[in-house]
């Protein structure tokens, strides 16, 4: 029989002390009597060979927090993921009565699983092959990798709601509190097209990120490590022209309690929750307290409430609808996810780590499938030149493919749709001078498989654009691509 490897864990505990890879069956169908709650009549089913997981740390929680009596005793974490239908399986309705049949072997989906279908069944996302119904999938959009895919649908999803529960509106001033994360940069550009141009987005992160934060569409960034407290910062600056809403994508009491002074007396607080100091169970029921104080407490000061409205946010039941509606975001390229770090099958402990810092640039993604990706990124088979954000001539003139971004790992994952990278054949002529705001990598023509240039017209002689030579830098090479990927060495120029 065929063997799956997957991440299980049977204690509680935090991740890398209590995950271990095991070996397991390839999932079949039918799926197996009794029908799991969350499902308890017959449909349709799939089985998926996952491409990428993405991570979430409500899945720390449930390791550390869910005792094994109210779940299946050996459990694989996580919801979300990206991968390809290898069977499918319909229900033999006798009654004639039509059946929802959605998929076929070879369909390449996305999808996110409830905790009332992973608890019961032990079933995760963080295995080679899972067993799921197909309600809990939908199809990736034409253009959207497997890796943005499988990072977009639970942050998609809760970022969605506490938009829309938040109350935003044309024209409205919005603070969005942890504006890089793996929601929060989901928040600032679903409130982008929400309040429109004549809106105002404050996002709230470290100083690394308030450029990220900017380009996603947030009119002013604030570094929370130059205000302590960064309540009275807040106070100060917007107490005279207060915002209309706030959405907390952290957690952050402290804000909750002095937002009148910078939160309209109608306006709402809305949160993903409460954040606790750790993971652990007594944090976790002060935590769970605090929010039920926050929603249940009348508003009112003269009552002993804060004054503003606390709405907390939980996606515990998603419809297919709307997980439809977040991959169609993606697709059409509403949205852009920003993905912190992507981490093979074998290290997912480590990368559980960096999520456990929650402060985590984006999402963190596991690549379980070693094999997939191709067609993700670019054919490339040579050496790549990097230009850094400054001013400096130099004499070179190189046709190739400009992709601006922050890594060359990012480069080389690009995808047409959902993206806001320049990606386009250029000639680079370097010896006029201009300055740019992201490192930029250049792919020469000749370094780049042929096939790829089918979808492009081959470079013009015309001069482009100018930016300096860095020297050579050490870059981790992804083993899905067809060849080593040095980074060619150059001289470091002068700034003008």
């Amino acid at each position: 029989m065929a063997e799956s490897k997957a991440w299980v864990f049977s204690e509680r505990g935090l991740p890398w002390d209590v995950l271990n890879l095991r070996s397991q069956p390839v999932p079949t169908l039918p799926p197996p009597l009794p029908l799991p709650k969350d499902v308890p009549n017959p449909e349709e089913w799939i089985v998926v060979k996952v491409a990428f997981a993405g991570l979430n740390p409500g899945a720390i929680f449930q390791m550390t927090l869910v005792p094994p009596f109210i779940r299946k005793p050996t459990c694989v974490p996580e919801m979300d993921f990206s991968g390809t239908v290898i069977d499918v399986w319909h229900h033999d309705d006798k009654s004639g009565s039509a059946q929802s049949k959605r998929f076929n072997k070879g369909d390449k989906v996305l999808a996110m699983l409830p905790a009332s279908h992973t608890l019961p069944t032990g079933t995760g996302a963080l295995a080679e092959y899972v067993r799921i119904p197909a309600r809990y999938a939908v199809k990736k959009p034409e253009g959207v990798s497997f890796a943005d895919g499988a990072g977009c649908l639970l942050p998609g999803l809760t970022a969605r709601q506490l938009v829309n529960e938040s109350g935003a509106k044309t024209g409205d001033r919005v603070l969005v509190n942890a504006a890089s994360g793996g929601i929060g940069s989901l928040v600032v550009q679903m409130l982008r097209k929400v309040v429109g141009p004549g809106g105002y987005i404050v996002g709230i992160c470290s100083g690394t990120n308030v450029e990220l934060v900017k380009s996603l569409g947030a009119d002013e960034v604030i570094d929370y490590t130059q205000h302590d407290p960064l309540s009275n910062h807040l106070t100060e600056k917007f107490s005279s022209n207060p915002f209309n809403t706030i959405i907390d994508t952290l957690g952050h009491q402290a804000l909750y309690l002095a937002s009148p002074s910078y939160l309209v007396v109608d306006g709402n607080y809305s949160s993903v929750g409460i954040k606790p100091p750790t993971f652990f169970v007594p944090d976790f029921l002060r935590a769970v307290l605090q929010m039920k104080l926050n929603e249940w407490w009348p508003v009112s000061p003269w009552l002993g409430g804060v004054g503003r409205r606390w709405l907390g946010t939980s996606m515990m039941s998603p419809t297919l609808e709307d997980r439809q509606a977040v991959a169609d975001m993606l697709g059409r390229g509403d949205m852009r996810l920003v993905k912190d770090s992507i981490w093979p099958f074998e290290e997912t402990k480590e990368a559980y780590r960096k999520l456990g810092g929650l402060h985590a640039r984006g999402k963190i993604l596991v690549k379980v499938d070693d094999q997939v990706g191709n067609d993700d990124f670019l054919p490339y088979k040579g050496s790549a030149i990097k230009y850094s954000p400054s001013q400096c001539p130099a004499p070179k003139e190189l046709p190739g493919l400009l992709l601006s971004c922050e890594t060359l790992e990012q480069c080389q994952e690009f995808h047409y749709n959902s993206s806001r990278r320049a990606v386009m054949p250029v000639t680079v002529c370097l010896e006029n001078s201009l300055s740019v705001e992201a490192d930029t990598y250049v792919f020469p023509v000749e370094s780049i498989e042929e096939e790829y240039w089918d979808d492009w017209e081959l470079p013009s002689e015309e001069p482009v654009s100018d930016m300096s030579i860095i020297a050579d830098e050490d870059f981790t090479e992804d083993d899905s691509m067809s060849a080593d990927l040095p980074i060619e060495d150059q001289k470091v120029c002068t700034p003008l």
